[in-house]
């Protein structure tokens, strides 16, 4: 009996390398790799033809060379074969876990999360909100949005506050400006009680009333503010900016109120599933900032994204910069 040299000179599955080929009393010829002490078949797949592969043990013959026989039942092997679909799912819900466990003070593993999660957006489940916002729903009431103005809803009313919970939002790259306002003082408005989310619905009528708007808070990467339920805010944060957020829920979990100028119309902002064009166009965009967030600056050649001033060319009284392609000056507006 012959066995024809072509055996793989390292094991396709273990990469040991081929030792030598041995006769097996039901398989006959077979190489084997290892050694010297003990080597081993090319390991087969175990279990049932309608397992998942990941559920099939890998299996191999084991051949003891001091002893001079081969091992009853061979053994099994710390490895398994994984179908790409079934691993890129494992992959996002260890990101997602991952992500929902992380405080804001890991902000270079929370970046390198969200990175992760940019440059593969197409296998994750967005909704877009009317604000221009896309959201990844992920574990523990948490949130990741995506923000690009250039996508929110015709004529939406932006300023709300949140009944059903509070929120704290962590900036992962970018710049956030975000107005509090004060109620029964200021200019003209109408407000109304609404069920949020998806099946957005009205519950009660619009009626007047007055609103101040608070001085801007400017929230940079890193940063993390807060939101009580019954705060009246405004988000208005550059294009592409991402933020983390984390929701606590209140015993009211089904309402908001949103207000807008007294003579205008209310604008929907309920989210509906993102289309993969709305995904791709948001994303991309976010993660070339995200990547040049995270870049080492040159000082000497970098340029602000929003003013356009140098290093030799600064803004008006001085600048700094407070990330790449951000100065000071811009960061306070």
């Amino acid at each position: 009996m012959t066995i024809t040299n072509t055996h793989p000179e390292k094991c396709p599955i273990t990469r040991r390398d081929f030792f030598m080929v041995i006769e097996h009393p039901e398989l006959g010829l077979v190489p084997t790799y290892g050694g010297p002490f003990d080597s081993y078949t090319i390991p087969e797949m175990g279990g049932e033809p309608t397992q998942p592969w990941h559920e099939r043990p890998l299996h191999c013959e084991r051949y003891d060379h001091d002893g001079g026989y081969w091992i009853e039942g061979g053994e099994d092997i710390p490895m398994r074969i994984i179908n790409e679909d079934v691993l890129d799912d494992i992959q996002e819900k260890a990101v997602a876990h991952d992500m929902a466990a992380l405080t804001e003070t890991d902000l270079p593993r929370l970046r390198s999360l969200v990175r992760f999660i940019l440059e593969n957006a197409g296998k994750f489940s967005w909704s877009l909100q009317g604000f221009g916002m896309l959201r990844l729903h992920l574990p523990g009431e948490t949130r990741l949005h995506v923000w690009d103005s250039r996508h929110a809803f015709a004529n939406v009313s932006t300023i709300h506050d949140h009944l059903q919970w509070g929120l704290s939002s962590t900036i992962v790259s970018g710049r956030l400006v975000n107005h509090r306002f004060t109620e029964g003082l200021g200019d003209p408005y109408m407000a109304v009680t609404l069920k949020p989310g998806e099946n957005c619905h009205f519950k009660d009528a619009p009626s007047h009333t007055l609103l101040r708007r608070g001085v801007a808070e400017i929230y940079i990467s890193g940063d993390t503010y807060a939101q009580e339920p019954n705060e009246i805010h405004e988000s208005v944060p550059d294009i592409g900016t991402i933020t983390l957020m984390r929701k606590y829920p209140t015993p009211d979990g089904d309402s908001a109120r949103v207000f807008w100028p007294a003579g205008e119309k209310w604008g929907t902002a309920e989210p509906r599933p993102a289309t993969t064009e709305e995904v791709t166009a948001i994303t991309s965009h976010a993660l070339q900032l995200l990547i040049t967030s995270i870049t080492p600056i040159d000082p000497e050649k970098d340029i602000c994204r929003v003013c356009g001033c140098t290093w030799h060319r600064a803004c008006a009284g001085g600048c700094y910069w407070v990330e790449p392609s951000l100065c000071s000056t811009c960061a306070g507006k």
